[in-house]
């Protein structure tokens, strides 16, 4: 009976210590550079269709102007009623959710959460798409400050304040929301410069309204580089704190506009040390701007959901979790039985 509690001891000794383990391994690597393979790290066959989804017109008090709002909800949203979900916001929804309407892709950004799920790479969510009934105005509510070739540039605090007071609330109130691993943000050029922008006004207009954000090829060149300035502005209150994600990206074969928007802003994050900001960057390999939409949504949220959340001491990401305990529970497995041979072996040669 001894004998037996030892190996019971032992078991869970090594069940906590593999968990330790693969999590180190699964820190943040030093380099801030990662050079994303072409291909695709999930087979094509784990792909299922498990997203339903409302679609509704939504009028901004703020904004002054109708949306288009697409949510994109689990299969067994409506049966699981006590099951709640992270949100993940997507701009430009109009053209990213059924981005195969556009390009020669396998799919869309829908079907990449469904893929992402069902493969157990992030949890099962709620995607929120913003989009427009007609005219696109990306550049007014996405941009900040006016300025140049975009006449209607320059609505990003109020877009700001649409999300904030009206957007969100709806979707928290209507929806079983879950923020355990914060809201996530993606948006593409102009909308990963309002991912930017959203960023660098955290705690500004009250509480903050993303803790995620993936900003691809982000127009950061816009206004003379107002986001530099921005983060100049800020930084003083950034070092009391910067409980956030960013995952910025740009393509090997962009233009030196892209670069220009892009290498200023990387360098900036790098040269701080604001706590709790975590931040990392991926150049696609042999990508162009709009190539570079779809990979630096998927890697952004593989990599949003394996990291700890910010500002929660001890916390571990979602595939942390899953990965490190299914390698946990089959090292003490293996142990456990290599133990129980050991004994019977020295048994027999009594």
């Amino acid at each position: 009976m001894k004998l037996i509690k030892q190996i019971i001891l032992l078991y869970f000794i090594v069940l906590i210590n593999s968990n330790v383990i693969y999590n180190d391994f699964l820190t943040n690597d030093s380099e801030h550079i990662q050079i994303l393979k072409n291909n695709p790290l999930i087979p094509g066959s784990a792909l299922n269709q498990t997203i339903q989804n409302d679609f509704f017109r939504f009028y901004s008090e703020e904004v002054e102007d109708n949306f288009t709002i697409d949510v994109r909800y689990p299969e067994k949203y409506k049966q699981e009623l006590n099951q709640s979900y992270p949100v993940i916001y997507l701009l430009d929804a109009n053209f990213f959710i059924n981005i195969t309407r556009f390009f020669n892709e396998e799919e869309g950004f829908g079907s990449v959460v469904s893929r992402l799920t069902n493969s157990g790479l992030i949890p099962e969510v709620i995607l929120v798409g913003i989009g427009y009934p007609k005219v696109n105005y990306r550049e007014r509510d996405f941009l900040y400050p006016a300025f140049g070739w975009e006449e209607n540039s320059g609505g990003g605090i109020r877009f700001s304040k649409f999300l904030e007071n009206e957007l969100i609330p709806y979707i928290d109130s209507n929806y079983r929301t879950n923020n355990s691993f914060g809201r996530t943000l993606y948006g593409h050029s102009y909308g990963g410069y309002y991912s930017l922008f959203s960023l660098l006004n955290f705690n500004h207009w009250g509480s903050a309204i993303f803790t995620n954000y993936i900003a691809a090829s982000p127009a950061g060149y816009w206004a003379h580089h107002y986001l530099l300035d921005l983060e100049e502005e800020h930084q003083s209150q950034f070092y009391g704190g910067l409980p956030l994600k960013l995952y910025m990206t740009v393509g090997s074969k962009e233009n030196k506009l892209s670069f220009d928007g892009y290498n200023p802003i990387r360098e900036r994050f790098l040269n701080r040390s604001y706590s709790g900001f975590q931040f990392t960057t991926a150049i696609i390999p042999d990508a162009v701007h709009m190539a570079t939409a779809l990979p630096s949504f998927e890697e952004g949220l593989k990599w949003i959901f394996s990291t700890p959340i910010p500002g929660k001491e001890g916390s571990q990401g979602f595939r942390r979790i899953v990965v490190g305990t299914s390698i946990g529970i089959g090292l003490a497995i293996i142990v456990g039985i290599s133990l129980a041979v050991y004994i019977l072996k020295q048994k027999q040669k009594q």
